[in-house]
């Protein structure tokens, strides 16, 4: 029997296309934004914000505590990007990752301002806005 467990573990993942080719445009965004959010119900996983810009993606997810961050997000860029092959591939580039990628946690009181900060990647892309640590902190640089 497995006993109910409270937890909020929130987490901010960012990652990049392999050297940052802008491949997720034209609509394949929104196709990878919405493959994200079915690859992260398989594992248990809520999304609560995902955006996808052309060379890189943000998500906010709660995970329960069984797994693990980093095989959770090895599992969701692997079936994406398979996905992505499958769907996409013929004639076409392939949709490869970088290795590795950045996350960050927080408190839930923190969860809707960084929601907040992925939804406006593209705004704050255009105004070379984006924040230290991806929004967990007041202050601004011009770097993810």
């Amino acid at each position: 029997m497995r006993a109910e467990v409270f937890h909020q573990i929130y987490l901010h993942f960012v990652w990049s296309t392999l050297q940052r080719v802008p491949l997720l445009t034209e609509g394949r965004g929104d196709w990878v934004t919405e493959r994200i959010q079915v690859e992260a119900e398989k594992r248990e996983a809520w999304a609560h914000a995902r955006y996808t810009m052309p060379d890189h993606v943000h998500l906010l997810v709660s995970l329960p505590p069984s797994i693990a961050p980093s095989n959770f997000i090895g599992q969701v860029k692997g079936a994406v990007a398979f996905a992505y092959n499958r769907e996409f591939g013929i004639g076409e580039k392939l949709l490869e990752w970088q290795q590795g990628f950045g996350v960050l946690s927080l408190r839930a009181s923190e969860k809707d301002r960084v929601a907040a900060y992925i939804h406006q990647q593209p705004q704050r892309h255009t105004d070379r806005q984006t924040h230290t640590l991806w929004a967990t902190s007041e202050t601004t640089a011009s770097s993810e």
